[in-house]
C-alpha cells in the first residue's frame, strides 16, 4: 500500500502530526506497535493550563482527573505553595482522543503494527512492518518516543540522558487535597529528579519519582517516600518508564524524514514534561510535511522550516533549561532553593521572589533577564 505519509507512533506528538496532513487532503498510515493507543500509560499526566492556553491545545473533560490549583515545592526542611493550575489527565485516554482526531481528519490508524525498519529507494521510503509487509511513503515521521529506532535508521543522532521513572496509583482510607500537587526535591528523595504526589480522585493519589544517574532504583526511593508520607495505602497500579532529558536533537530532519516529540529530544529537561510541546512540534511537522508534498518536494532543504519553527518555540529554551538544571543540582542551586524558599510568603508573587533572589548575585543576573523564557520552560 503506497502512503503520502507514514507516521511511527500514535502518541500525541505522531497524531498531531497525522492529523495535520490528514487534514491537507493527504494520504496517511499512522502506525500504533501497541494493540491500543495509549497503553500502557508511564505518564503522570501533569499539563499546565497556562501551557495548554498559550499552545491552543484543547483538553476534552472526559480525560480530566483532577484540576489542582496550587503547587508545593518541598526541598529539605523548607516548602513553598503558590498559584499554579494543572489538568491531571488520564493518558491513555488523552492519547486514545488524539488519535481519534487524527483519524477523523483522514489518517489511517494501524494498531498492532510495529515498524521493523524503513530504507530509502529513489525519492520514497519502504516502510517494513511486522504482519503487514511492505508499504512505500513519500515522507516518513519518527513519533516513536524514547524507544525511537527511526533516527538511527536514518542517519541522525539524538543526545542521549535519561530519567528511570516509577509511580503507583494508590488508594488512602481518607479524601485527599483535590487542589495541591506537590514536587519533592533533593538528592535523598530523587537524586536528579524530582517526586510528585499528584490527586486523581476523591481517595486516590498518583505517587511517583524519575531519577537520572542514581546508583539506587528508583523503586527503593518510592518505597522510601510512600513509608515516610503514608501510614496505610493501598497499591492499584504500577507504572514504570524512561524519559529521555538529554535534550533538543540538532538536526531533526534530512531527506523525507523528520522526527518529533520525545524521539527528537522536544521533551522539558528540567521537569521532564513532554506532552504539550510534542503536540504543538507534531502540529509544525504535519504543517511542514504538507507544504512539501504540495510543492512534490521533501528533500531537507524543504523540510528544514520544521526544525527553525520548533527550535524558536521550544528548542532555545530548552536549551537554557539543561542550564538551569545543571545550575540547580550544583551547591550554587542549593543555596539558591533555600533563599527562595526563605524569602517567600504565602499570597506574593513566586516570580518576584524568584527574581529578587537572582537580581542579589551578579553573576545570575542573565537568568533574571531570561525570566519571561524561564516562564515558558514552566508551562510547556
Amino acid at each position: 500500500m503506497g502512503f503520502d505519509a507514514i507516521v511511527i507512533g500514535a502518541g500525541p506528538a505522531g497524531s498531531s502530526a497525522a492529523r495535520e496532513i490528514a487534514s491537507a487532503g493527504f494520504k496517511v498510515g499512522l502506525f500504533e506497535e501497541h494493540k491500543a493507543v495509549g497503553v500502557p500509560q508511564h505518564c503522570t499526566g501533569m499539563l499546565s493550563v497556562r501551557g495548554c492556553q498559550l499552545l491552543k491545545i484543547e483538553v476534552p473533560d472526559h480525560v480530566i482527573q483532577s484540576r489542582p490549583q496550587k503547587i508545593r515545592i518541598s526541598y529539605k526542611n523548607y516548602s513553598l505553595e503558590f498559584p499554579f493550575k494543572v489538568y491531571v489527565v488520564d493518558r491513555s485516554r488523552f492519547d486514545g482522543y488524539l488519535a481519534e482526531k487524527a483519524v477523523e481528519a483522514g489518517a489511517l490508524l494501524k494498531t498492532g503494527s510495529r515498524v521493523r525498519g524503513i530504507k530509502r529507494r529513489n525519492d520514497e521510503w519502504i516502510v517494513s512492518v511486522s504482519g503487514d509487509g511492505e508499504h512505500e511513503s513519500k515522507l516518513v515521521i519518527g513519533a516513536e518516543g524514547f524507544k525511537v529506532l527511526s533516527v538511527e535508521w536514518v542517519g541522525l543522532d539524538r543526545p542521549r540522558d535519561d530519567a528511570v521513572c516509577l509511580q503507583y496509583e494508590i488508594e488512602v482510607p481518607h479524601p485527599v487535597d483535590q487542589n495541591v500537587i506537590e514536587c519533592i526535591f533533593g538528592s535523598d528523595k530523587a537524586p536528579g529528579g524530582y517526586a510528585w504526589i499528584v490527586p486523581i480522585g476523591e481517595e486516590m493519589l498518583r505517587v511517583g519519582l524519575g531519577v537520572r544517574r542514581s546508583r539506587r532504583s528508583p523503586s527503593y526511593y518510592l518505597k522510601k517516600l510512600l513509608k515516610e508520607r503514608f501510614q496505610e495505602y493501598k497499591i492499584i497500579r504500577k507504572m514504570a518508564g524512561i524519559v529521555s532529558v538529554g535534550g533538543p536533537m540538532t538536526p531533526s530532519y534530512t531527506d523525507g524524514y523528520m522526527a518529533v516529540g520525545e524521539a527528537a529530544g522536544q521533551v522539558n529537561p528540567l521537569f521532564g514534561m513532554g506532552c504539550l510541546s510534542s503536540i504543538a512540534c507534531g502540529r509544525i511537522a504535519g504543517k511542514v510535511a504538507a507544504k512539501a508534498l504540495k510543492k512534490g518536494d521533501t528533500s531537507a532543504r524543504q523540510l528544514r522550516e520544521y526544525e527553525d519553527r520548533w527550535w524558536d518555540l521550544v528548542g532555545r529554551n530548552y536549551i537554557l533549561a539543561m542550564e538551569i538544571r545543571n545550575l540547580l543540582e550544583s551547591e550554587k542551586g542549593q543555596k539558591i532553593i533555600k533563599s527562595v524558599a526563605a524569602a517567600y510568603r504565602s499570597g506574593s508573587s513566586i516570580g518576584k521572589t524568584i527574581l529578587k533572589v537572582l537580581s542579589m548575585d551578579p553573576s545570575l543576573l542573565k537568568y533574571a533577564l531570561s525570566w519571561s523564557r524561564i516562564k515558558r520552560i514552566a508551562y510547556y
